[in-house]
C-alpha cells in the first residue's frame, strides 16, 4: 500500500468541500426565505445574527455529517475517489466513525494553523497530516479499483451476491 500523493489529496478536497458548500448553500438559501417570509420589516441586528449564526451551524453540521459519514462508512470521500486515493486506519483497517470524527476535529486544527497541518503531509513518509496524525489514520493510493479492505468487524463476514448472472455467449458459423 503506497502512500497517497499529496497533490492528489490536495485536489479532492476542494471537491469535496464543492459539494458540501452546495448543499450548504442550499440550506441556507432555505433559511432566508423561512425568514423574509416571518420577519417584521425592517430586519433586526439581533435577528440577522442569529440567521447567520444558524447558517454557520448548518455549514458546521454538514461538513461533519459529510465527512465523518463517508469516511467512516466508505473510507473515501467522493473526491478521494476521483483522485485514487482512500483513507485506512494506521494498521491498514477500517477507519470507522470514531476515528472519521477525530480526523474532522483535525480538520479544524489544520484550519486554526492556517494549512500548517497539511503541510506536514509533505514532511512524512507516509503522507500524514495533523488530522492524520490526531485520528491515527493514513491516506493510501487506491489506483487498481477500491477491493474490500483486510479486519472487517468481528461477527462480520463479506456480503456474498444476492444474484450471480452468468452468459454463455458460443459464436456459431453456418450450422455448426
Amino acid at each position: 500500500m503506497s502512500a497517497g500523493g499529496f497533490l492528489r489529496r490536495t485536489l479532492a478536497f476542494p471537491l469535496d468541500l464543492a459539494l458540501v458548500g452546495t448543499a450548504w448553500l442550499l440550506g441556507a438559501l432555505w433559511l432566508v426565505i423561512v425568514y423574509a417570509a416571518t420577519a417584521d420589516n425592517p430586519a433586526e441586528l439581533v435577528a440577522l445574527a442569529l440567521l447567520a449564526g444558524a447558517a454557520l451551524g448548518l455549514g458546521l453540521l454538514l461538513t461533519a455529517a459529510y465527512f465523518v459519514g463517508v469516511v467512516g462508512g466508505c473510507g473515501q470521500t467522493p473526491g478521494q475517489m476521483g483522485f485514487a486515493v482512500r483513507v485506512i486506519r494506521g494498521d491498514g483497517g477500517r477507519v470507522g466513525y470514531a476515528r472519521a470524527l477525530l480526523r474532522w476535529i483535525g480538520y479544524g486544527l489544520v484550519f486554526a494553523t492556517l494549512g500548517l497541518g497539511w503541510l506536514m503531509a509533505l514532511l512524512d513518509r507516509q503522507r500524514r497530516g495533523l488530522h492524520d496524525w490526531i485520528a491515527g489514520t493514513r491516506v493510501i493510493s487506491s489506483e487498481g479499483g477500491s477491493a474490500p479492505l483486510p479486519n472487517l468487524s468481528p461477527g462480520m463476514a463479506p456480503a456474498q451476491p444476492a444474484l450471480e448472472l452468468r452468459v454463455d455467449v458460443r459464436q456459431t458459423r453456418g450450422g455448426e
